[in-house]
């Protein structure tokens, strides 16, 4: 959908999906749409370019456990989360090619979930074992051998969780509702569900107060949360 006033109208589907979709993101300029989609055994990433009123199918991956993607805050950049690797593509042109692979060379290695910091800098969940303990770990791009160097690691604790948003200078993990401000440790969560890969946040015009659906044991709810400069996370109801 895309704005006309104070309406939404209707652009585009994405029938090339195939599957039910599990993540998307369109980046900053609105000139991009990744998107991506799973069924039991069969994923699908597939990045368009919005065209005025239209997309355009630029490219289709057919992958395995395909978990996150997302554009870096310029659109320059887009990952995708799969498996054990993160791919991180760069625009070249009218187009983007794969310009570094970080891969969880553990047993059963598993990338969760990613999100960009700026254009040279993102962070990533991942964890090793069928049921991991995630590391959040940081990967700076090194202007000078072009490759992605993992510049910061802090365990998490968690067998589950979600990176969503950078604000400033919080990370936030939604599935277990905690923040990170780097290099400081983890502020721990102030809530007692369960962290949950499947929550989602809304920031507030980067004015330190988000949103999050939290996936309870029998229905889900609604956080309000204020980012406190200590910092701490504190519900409002």
């Amino acid at each position: 959908f895309r704005r006309n006033g104070n309406n939404f109208e209707f652009v585009a589907n994405t029938p090339e999906l195939s599957y039910p979709a599990r993540a998307s993101d369109i980046s900053p300029g609105g000139n991009y749409l990744i998107a991506c989609s799973a069924s039991t055994a069969l994923h699908r990433v597939v990045l368009y370019e919005i065209i005025d009123n239209s997309i355009v199918e630029l490219r289709t991956i057919s992958s395995s456990d395909v978990r996150a993607v997302g554009f870096s805050p310029s659109g320059e950049r887009y990952f995708v989360a799969a498996g054990a690797r993160l791919d991180i593509y760069k625009r070249e042109g009218q187009t983007y090619n794969m310009e570094f692979q970080y891969i969880q060379t553990g047993d059963y290695g598993r990338v969760s979930s990613a999100a960009f910091v700026s254009d040279n800098s993102l962070v990533l969940l991942d964890g090793t074992g069928y049921t991991p303990r995630y590391t959040l770990r940081q990967l700076d791009y090194n202007m000078d051998t072009g490759n992605w160097d993992v510049t910061l690691s802090v365990s998490t604790g968690v067998s589950s969780d979600k990176v969503d948003w950078f604000a400033e200078k919080y990370i936030l993990l939604s599935g277990s509702r905690a923040i990170w401000a780097p290099p400081a440790d983890i502020a721990h969560k102030n809530t007692d569900e369960s962290p949950s890969l499947y929550a989602s946040t809304a920031l507030l015009n980067n004015a330190g107060v988000f949103f999050t659906r939290i996936q309870g044991d029998e229905r889900a709810h609604i956080g309000v949360y204020r980012i406190r400069t200590n910092p701490q996370n504190t519900q409002s109801y």
